[in-house]
């Protein structure tokens, strides 16, 4: 794997299959930790709310001075313990979740994995000073991974990027998630060929029934899942598969 240089960083988009390419050490132990709970989110609903998870204080400050310069985010909450962060952030629900890829307490992933088991997908940007985890966090969902020295314009391109995204995100952060396991096993085989990109006449071929059938069986997918679109069907779909 090619090392990612300082001033780079690469994108993963959540759904669509494109990569951009544009670990901080061990903190201190015994720092002081607090939560910083600056605002709500719905109290600024044009604003990308953002929370920031560091092991460091400073290196948590550096961040928000940063953003702090980005007119279209606003800062809602700044922490040096993932604990805690975990049930703040829960309480918050911030937009992005910019955090520290490896941290005494626990590693970024952890944090990660279990805000997701509360049913809660913020985006989440990497943020540190060391390039072994990329392939791992792709592998992850991670949607940016910035290496520090951090600048505002590297900053500005990821807010940018989630800009373009924002409105499935913020569907797929704390809306409404479509349950497959609602879907019979002639349609879950038949969603999984949409994915793969097959036509209803593909399908139909390939499952030895006529496309008005596959047809029939599209709408009932789209009825049980309660999305509007073949597209958002299949992003809802990969994102669980990742």
């Amino acid at each position: 794997m090619r090392p990612v240089s300082h001033g780079e960083s690469f994108s993963i988009y959540l759904i669509i299959n494109e990569m951009l390419d544009k670990g901080h050490p061990f903190g201190v132990h015994g720092i002081d930790i607090q939560i910083h709970s600056m605002s709500n989110p719905k109290d600024h609903p044009d604003k990308i709310s953002c929370f920031i998870l560091c092991d460091a204080s400073d290196e948590a400050e550096k961040l928000g001075e940063l953003l702090t310069k980005i007119t279209s985010v606003k800062i809602v909450g700044k922490s040096t313990d993932p604990p805690k962060a975990i049930h703040t952030i829960a309480r918050l629900k911030p937009e992005m979740v910019f955090l520290e890829v490896v941290m005494s307490q626990m590693t970024g992933f952890e944090v990660m994995a279990q805000i997701r088991e509360n049913a809660l997908n913020p985006c989440f940007a990497f943020v540190t000073d060391r390039d072994e985890y990329t392939i791992r966090a792709i592998k992850a969902n991670v949607f940016d991974y910035l290496l520090r020295p951090l600048d505002i314009e590297e900053l500005k391109t990821t807010i940018a990027r989630y800009q373009k995204m924002r409105p499935l995100y913020k569907q797929l952060c704390y809306g409404r998630q479509p349950d497959f396991q609602l879907l019979t096993s002639r349609e879950k085989e038949i969603l999984r060929c949409l994915v793969e990109g097959q036509s209803s006449q593909e399908i139909a071929e390939k499952l030895c029934i006529s496309k008005n059938t596959v047809d029939t069986h599209r709408r009932k997918i789209l009825e049980k899942t309660g999305l509007k679109s073949t597209s958002d069907l299949i992003r809802h779909y990969i994102s669980r598969q990742v």
